[in-house]
């Protein structure tokens, strides 16, 4: 952690996530020729209508921990973490728990404090991906598939971590997103 000295700080990784749910499912959809509903559509009706499958995925996975420079930090580390209720994009960490005095921040020091601790995170992965598929057989030997695919399907946020500079006029402010917003695509594909 230090330049000047050999011995080793302890700190949690970067990529240290402790939470990570994937749920994900496979419906068909019981609609056409065999299936409950529907069962007699005539056989071109049943091109369009029948033998869809949906498949949602959801995904959540845990902030990554907060990474601060070389700061003074005037209060317990407990603080710097605010509930959720109170957090929001303009205040996402305690940013008074830190000494923000431009004249007063370190240059060149032995550095104790952790510049990571696992209570203080970023804004969590949290959101649904929706797959609509559909198989129709052409020729014995040949299958027409089309799938449509929404990521980010409820077009859901994640937020990047604060700011976390102290002598920074957006310090403990997030001014960006992580993941993408909501994307649709549509593939065509024969098989044989």
């Amino acid at each position: 952690m230090n330049a000047a000295d050999p011995i080793p700080a302890k700190v949690i990784s970067d990529q240290d996530f402790p939470h990570h749910v994937s749920i994900t499912a496979i419906w068909e959809l019981p609609i056409g020729k065999g299936r409950t509903y529907w069962k007699s559509l005539p056989a071109a009706a049943n091109i369009f209508l029948g033998g869809w499958q949906l498949s949602p995925i959801y995904t959540y996975q845990s902030g990554p921990p907060l990474a601060f420079g070389n700061v003074i930090l005037l209060g317990d580390v407990h603080d710097i973490p605010l509930p959720k209720s109170e957090r929001t994009i303009y205040r996402w960490i305690n940013t008074s728990v830190f000494n923000r005095d431009n004249a007063q921040q370190l240059g060149s020091n032995i550095r104790t404090l952790s510049p990571r601790f696992s209570g203080v995170r970023a804004d969590a992965y949290n959101f649904w991906d929706v797959s609509l598929l559909k198989n129709t057989r052409i020729k014995e030997s040949a299958t027409l598939e089309f799938r449509f695919e929404a990521l980010n399907v409820l077009n859901q946020v994640t937020f990047f971590g604060p700011n976390t500079t102290p002598n920074n006029t957006a310090f403990g402010q997030v001014t960006a997103q992580r993941n993408v917003p909501r994307h649709m695509q549509m593939t065509l594909r024969i098989q044989f």
